[in-house]
C-alpha cells in the first residue's frame, strides 16, 4: 500500500510540474506572432513562423527530457494541425505548418 501511494504521489507531482512548464513556455510565446500565421503551409516562409520556431526550441533546452514543442489549432472542420514545431525542417520527425494530426486523441 505504501508503494502505491508513493507512486501516486509522484505521477502527481510529476504531472503538477509538466503543467507548471506547459504554462510557462506559453506565457513566454509571442502571441503577437502567433496572430500572424493561418495554420497552412503558407506559414513557413513567414518570418513570425521562423521566430516562433526559434522560441520553441530555445524553450525545449529547459527541460531536456521533452522530445518535441509544438503549437496546434483546430481548423472549421475539426481538424487538428501544427501550427509550428521545435524541429529543424530537414528532421524525418519535423511537422510543417498546416499538417493534420491525425493521431488526435479525446483529451487532445
Amino acid at each position: 500500500m505504501i508503494a502505491i501511494r508513493f507512486v501516486n504521489e509522484e505521477d502527481q507531482r510529476m504531472r503538477l510540474q509538466l503543467l507548471q512548464e506547459t504554462h510557462w513556455v506559453a506565457r513566454n510565446l509571442d502571441q503577437d506572432l502567433m496572430q500572424s500565421l493561418s495554420g497552412t503551409i503558407s506559414d513557413l516562409e513567414k518570418p513570425e513562423y521562423q521566430r516562433l520556431k526559434d522560441q520553441l526550441r530555445a524553450a525545449k533546452q529547459l527541460n531536456l527530457q521533452w522530445e518535441w514543442l509544438y503549437i496546434m489549432g483546430r481548423n472549421d472542420a475539426g481538424d487538428v494541425y501544427f501550427h509550428v514545431d521545435s524541429e529543424p525542417e530537414d528532421e524525418g520527425d519535423a511537422s510543417p505548418a498546416g499538417q493534420v494530426y491525425n493521431e488526435v486523441t479525446t483529451e487532445l
